[in-house]
């Protein structure tokens, strides 16, 4: 994440921003498609992971398991792309 924001304090304040401000504050948006989507942050697939036997969960453990990979794979591939672009 560092390599996309160029500021390691601001990686860190992206990075904690989206693991906790964010599924908190997408919950408290009363819309249904909103609520759905929720279920795609870091946060509530990385917690699939470790408490698959969630009955309000959405997804199942792959499912919490493949979102996190997706997360992880889409910031490598960013970072990467930026960082060809802007050092080289």
């Amino acid at each position: 994440m560092a390599a996309i924001v160029r500021n390691l304090v601001g990686a860190l304040l992206t990075v904690a921003v989206l693991l906790t401000v964010a599924p908190l504050m997408v919950t408290l948006i009363p819309i249904e498609w909103v609520q759905r989507t929720a279920a795609w942050l870091p946060t509530p697939a990385g917690q699939l992971v470790f408490l698959p036997d969630n009955p309000d969960a959405s997804l199942s453990w792959w499912g919490g398991y493949l979102v996190l990979l997706a997360w992880a794979a889409a910031a490598t591939l960013i970072a990467g792309g930026l960082l060809r672009a802007r050092d080289v």
